[in-house]
């Protein structure tokens, strides 16, 4: 690894790729602040192009199965009222352990800040929404069904929406990784410039 000199007070650290060094500046940064290639530089170190590929998996993976639980809650919910009593136990018992899928997505989401430059508001809407989900089982058992209901299906359509912004969040940037460029091409990805042999 070499590593260029200053320009306009920032470093622009290089990595080599084989045949091909791949130059990686603060123009790689877009609007939200987040850098596509996981490139959290310091003066001593560069991080590596591929190192937050795990915390984007966990972070997706964690909203899924939050989403499942979330959904496979109103169907118990349904079953109950529809006149099944036994679907109230599992009702209540899921509802645990939502809660504690929900609060491993907020964990993964402030992880997915700090590895992989994430947006900021998904972690304000996701501990919103821990808040949210506290007073719908507050609700609930205080027996407020006019309450409880609403505000479930308000926590759904949240929980889906944070499970589609974690699947679509870093696909451009994926994208842009996975195409080659031969050296001495113009590279067309933000912040990172191929020169030729």
């Amino acid at each position: 690894m070499e590593q260029h000199g200053h320009t306009d007070g920032v470093l622009s650290p290089a990595f080599a790729h084989g045949s091909i060094i791949a130059q990686i500046d603060p123009s790689g940064i877009d609007s939200n602040g987040s850098n596509c290639y996981g490139a959290l530089m310091s003066t001593a170190t560069a991080a590596l192009p591929h190192a937050p590929r795990w915390s984007i998996r966990l972070l997706r993976w964690a909203w899924t199965v939050t989403a499942a639980l979330m959904f496979g809650q109103s169907v118990l919910a349904g079953l109950f009222m529809g006149g099944a009593p036994a679907a109230f136990d599992l009702h209540r018992d899921m509802a645990t352990i939502s809660g504690i899928a929900l609060m491993v997505g907020i964990a993964t989401t402030i992880v997915a800040r700090i590895v992989s430059r994430s947006p900021r508001w998904p972690i304000g809407a996701s501990i919103g929404l821990l808040g949210l989900m506290s007073l719908q089982a507050f609700a609930g058992f205080r027996s407020l069904v006019a309450l409880h209901v609403p505000l479930g299906v308000i926590v759904i359509v949240l929980t889906v929406g944070l499970t589609v912004w974690s699947w679509r969040w870093p696909s451009h940037c994926e994208r842009q990784e996975k195409q080659p460029v031969a050296p001495g091409a113009v590279d067309e990805r933000p912040g990172v410039t191929t020169p030729s042999r």
